[in-house]
C-alpha cells in the first residue's frame, strides 16, 4: 500500500501503474539527457504529459472499480430482497407548490431562496446534487414548479417549509402535488389555474 494522504491509499494495481509510470518517466529523461537527444524544458513538458496521463489511468481504474462495486451491491441487495432504490440513476421529479403572501416575486428570486434553505440542510454539494431548478412560476397566481431528483424530495420539502420571508414579505410555500413528468405537472397546474 502507498499512502498519497488526502488522495488516500493506492494498492495493488494502482501501485503498479503509478511505480511504471515513474519508472518510464524517469528512464525517459535519463536516456533523453544521456544521449543528449531532449533539452531540458522539453524534457520537463515530457514527464508532466506522462505523469498526468498515468493519475488519470488510475482515476479511470478507481471510477471503474467504483461502478463494479455498486453493480455487485445492487445484486447481492436484489438476492437479499433490500430496496436498490438508493443505488439507482437519481430520476426527476416535479413539485406544484403555490406560493401564498407576496406575488411580486420573481422565479429567480424563488429558486435563490428555495436553494439557500435547501443549503442549511445539506450544504452547498446537496444543493448541487439535489438539481433543484424552478421550472416554471406564474407571479399571477403564486403557482410555480420545480424539478428535483428523487432521492431528495424529503430535504426539498423540508426546505420548502423553512422559507417564511422573501425579500421582506411574509411568504409561505404550498406544496401541491409530486409528479414524475413535467407535462402531467403541467396538466395539475392548469387544472388548478382553471
Amino acid at each position: 500500500m502507498v499512502d498519497l494522504g488526502d488522495w488516500g491509499e493506492l494498492g495493488g494495481i494502482e501501485a503498479w501503474i503509478l511505480t511504471v509510470s515513474i519508472t518510464a518517466v524517469l528512464l525517459v529523461i535519463i536516456v533523453g539527457a544521456f544521449l543528449g537527444v531532449l533539452d531540458l524544458s522539453f524534457t520537463i513538458i515530457l514527464t508532466s504529459i506522462t505523469l498526468l496521463l498515468f493519475l488519470d489511468i488510475i482515476i479511470l481504474y478507481r471510477k471503474l472499480s467504483l461502478h463494479r462495486e455498486l453493480i455487485r451491491s445492487m445484486i447481492i441487495s436484489k438476492k437479499m430482497g433490500v430496496s436498490t432504490e438508493y443505488l439507482l440513476k437519481p430520476r426527476k421529479r416535479y413539485l406544484i407548490f403555490e406560493l401564498l403572501g407576496y406575488k411580486g416575486v420573481d422565479a429567480k428570486r424563488i429558486e435563490r431562496e428555495f436553494k439557500e434553505k435547501l443549503s442549511l440542510l445539506s450544504g452547498s454539494i446537496g444543493v448541487g446534487l439535489s438539481g433543484l431548478k424552478v421550472v416554471y412560476y406564474d407571479a399571477r397566481n403564486g403557482l410555480g414548479i420545480i424539478r428535483f431528483y428523487h432521492l431528495y424530495k424529503k430535504l426539498v420539502l423540508l426546505s420548502l417549509s423553512l422559507i417564511r420571508r422573501i425579500d421582506g414579505n411574509d411568504v409561505v410555500v404550498i406544496p401541491i402535488k409530486t409528479t414524475g413528468t413535467l407535462r402531467k405537472a403541467r396538466e395539475i397546474l392548469k387544472k388548478r389555474v382553471d
